[in-house]
């Protein structure tokens, strides 16, 4: 092999990236002049601006909200669309109602199963949702003007949903008491989990052959994989197709998770919607609502990726395994003739048990480089504002452990990568037996190495795997960083190892002299970068800190407290210095704040703020409402209860009940237990400046935001 072949790998490595880097942006605008049958963002953006004027939160059961709504139902009627509002009492099992009002418009009178076009039209009480969901409504309002110029091969229907971010609400309401009236075909929904990004096919529901072969044929800019919905399944998250997925309802999930740290705040404003995402969602929006049809009797699961973005690779889940398996018997040949031909069979045994070693160092120290960054607070909530030293760190960490490694193993280029490519196939068996809608990461590359390592040996079997390997992981790593940021940085740095591992035997011919100079600059810029992400800060206004600030008053024992959220890290000292805070992490309950219930407390001034009344109606009847005109009532109980909100039975979470859009009139409910009773209403009271004066500009309400939170032992 040429002393060359280290350089050449690491440009091909480079030049996969970039061609990765570049394939995962969303494609240009079109503008307001493209033909009428096309999705033109430009278009979308205009009819959002129309729909959303101010940057004011609308959250489900505001006054602004309802606003919103009457804008979306004169939008659609002026595009020629039949509309009606779906007013109903709606609950989750996440401990949540309210009587949502769903958007629902038709243009065709024909009889049938429809395509429905779904996207949520509420924001959360801290920011206006202009990506989420403001990036599908226009979405769905631009397809609605566009749909009209080209033919579909079933009609469609369109739904905004109403109370989404109370608990999928507006999902529940319409497959109840929707899906008896009208057969939906397939369900196409548009979120978002950020501001930027590639839309991403990141869901499907039930046997998803037909819905990708869809979505294949008429999407331009294809980014799926069957590993994303199969991942997804497994966390604890949920959209409003999860509702229709639970009904046996079959649909695809489309959303951008770029521009996270913005996402539930302030920030997700109309400036930063991205029209290249938009145009991207409604490519890929409106090309399947036309493409779709009825489901087939015999649908079934599908394996399936893009390629770069070009097009999109399927076959039957099912082949999974034999596919592997057909990988592993053309790898046994070419191992054994291997051998046979003169690879020492000590030093390949010897390269095989050093990777499963190598992935585990590189795994054990970026958790401790995720731990460092932690202890020095500079990891926030997992997308530190500077993340380029992490990377760095990484990336020069697995230089040193490959070096280091070849060091040790004395291994040929042949050897090793006999080795290597074991290990990858090796690993693919677990990963088809555990996860097989991961297992063309692994089984492509592996068939590929088996096949040119048939033809012969040298550049041409080392690196065509290798980049094939790269052009697969890459997009899953970069996508990776999206999803779940550093909070488990081991899982990034095990997947970089094994999708690159493939580039491992070109480093084989650097002789000793450059490898102990690489191997020291590498382990030099490693720990500098380390040092360098320890003192940089946490957050920007890229990444800003989720600081939510509460008031609670304990109106029946004339006790108030501020809660400031700490689940984003570390509260900034000079708003701890402004109160006497708690040093310890409490439980933020009843206010909401952040994303998970952690807070620091402090005593504040007792105000003189009406408490929440429940008025007893009749046996274990109640009306539930705020003296101060709150519009989100909560009720605690100490022990398991059985409670109905109008009518209707609810769940629990935590023992509590969360009745969101109250009016005046007050909520119905009925219990046999007897419980506790707080509103929350939007904004602090004035004693409350302070804090707010003391919060940097790095650090903005998120979730539901600054609120005054009354509560009383209103039955008890």
């Amino acid at each position: 092999m040429t002393r060359a072949f280290p350089a050449l790998a690491l440009a091909a490595l480079a030049l996969c990236w970039g061609l990765v880097s570049w394939r995962l942006s969303p494609p240009a605008a079109k503008p307001s002049s493209a033909p009428a049958a096309e999705f033109s963002a430009e278009r979308g953006y205009e009819a959002l601006r129309r729909v959303l004027p101010t940057s004011a939160p609308h959250p489900t059961g505001s006054a602004e909200q309802r606003r919103v709504r009457a804008r979306l139902e004169a939008e659609l009627a002026r595009l020629g669309w039949s509309v009606r509002v779906q007013r109903a009492p709606a609950c989750s099992r996440f401990g949540t109602c309210a009587v949502i009002e769903n958007v629902i418009a038709d243009r065709s009178g024909a009889t049938g199963p429809r395509v429905l076009l779904a996207a949520h039209y509420d924001s959360v009480p801290a920011g206006p949702g202009g990506s989420d969901d403001g990036i599908g409504v226009a979405t769905l309002l631009e397809i609605a003007r566009a749909l009209p110029h080209g033919q579909t091969r079933l009609p469609v229907m369109l739904l905004l949903t109403d109370g989404e971010e109370a608990g999928l609400l507006g999902a529940e309401a319409f497959v109840r008491d929707e899906l008896g009236r009208q057969a939906i075909a397939a369900v196409i929904n548009v979120e978002a989990r950020g501001t930027t990004g590639p839309s991403l096919l990141f869901e499907t529901s039930g046997p998803n052959d037909w819905l990708v072969r869809a979505f294949a044929a008429q999407s331009p800019h294809p980014i799926a994989s069957s590993l994303f919905p199969a991942v997804y399944q497994r966390l604890p998250n949920d959209t409003d197709l999860s509702v229709f997925r639970r009904a046996g309802v079959p649909g695809v999930n489309f959303a951008n998770i770029g521009g996270v740290g913005h996402y539930h705040t302030p920030f997700d404003d109309l400036d930063r919607v991205s029209l290249r995402t938009m145009q991207h969602h409604g490519d890929a929006t409106l090309g399947l609502a036309r493409a779709l049809g009825t489901p087939p009797p015999a649908a079934q699961g599908a394996l399936f990726f893009d390629l770069l973005g070009l097009c999109v690779v399927r076959v039957p889940l099912g082949l999974a395994r034999w596919g592997h398996g057909l990988a592993s018997l053309v790898w046994l040949l070419v191992l054994g003739r291997e051998l046979r031909r003169g690879a020492r069979t000590t030093r390949f045994l010897k390269a095989l048990g050093g990777w499963p070693l190598a992935v585990l160092v590189a795994t054990v120290a970026s958790f401790g480089l995720g731990s460092a960054l932690r202890v020095a607070g500079a990891l926030g909530s997992g997308w530190p504002a500077h993340p380029a030293p992490y990377f760095l760190a990484v990336a020069t960490g697995l230089i040193v452990i490959t070096l280091a490694a070849l060091a040790v193993l004395d291994a040929s280029v042949h050897e090793l990568w006999l080795a290597t490519w074991t290990f990858f196939g090796l690993v693919g068996w677990a990963a088809v037996a555990l996860l097989p809608e991961a297992g063309f990461l692994f089984t492509a590359p592996w068939l590929l190495a088996a096949l040119t390592g048939l033809i012969r040996r040298g550049v041409l079997s080392v690196l065509t795997p290798a980049i094939a390997a790269a052009l697969l992981w890459l997009p899953v790593l970069s996508l990776a960083y999206d999803a779940l940021g550093l909070a488990v940085p081991g899982l990034l740095a095990a997947t970089a190892a094994l999708g690159l591992a493939g580039f491992v035997p070109a480093c084989v011919p650097l002789a000793p002299r450059p490898r102990r100079f690489a191997g020291a600059l590498s382990a030099a810029t490693a720990l500098s970068a380390t040092a360098v992400g320890c003192l940089l800060p946490a957050h920007g206004t890229a990444e800003p800190q989720r600081l939510s600030i509460a008031y609670h008053l304990d109106s029946t024992r004339g006790r108030a407290r501020f809660l400031v959220d700490a689940s984003s890290g570390p509260v900034p000292k000079a708003v701890l210095a402004v109160e006497r805070f708690s040093p310890e992490v409490v439980d933020s309950a009843p206010t909401f704040v952040g994303w998970r219930s952690e807070a620091r407390q402090a005593e504040a001034p007792a105000l003189a703020l009406a408490p929440p009344v429940a008025e007893h109606t009749g046996p274990g009847r109640w009306r539930v409402r705020s003296e101060r005109g709150a519009e989100t009532l909560s009720l605690h109980f100490a022990e398991g209860a059985q409670v109905t909100f109008e009518g209707m039975p609810a769940a629990l979470r935590r023992g509590t009940l969360t009745l969101f859009g109250v009016g005046p009139d007050g909520a119905a409910v009925e219990t046999a237990r007897p419980f506790a009773l707080s509103d929350h209403s939007p904004g602090l009271p004035s004693v409350a400046q302070r804090l707010i004066s003391a919060r940097p500009e790095w650090a903005v309400p998120s979730q539901a935001g600054d609120e005054t939170v009354v509560t009383s032992d209103a039955s008890r």
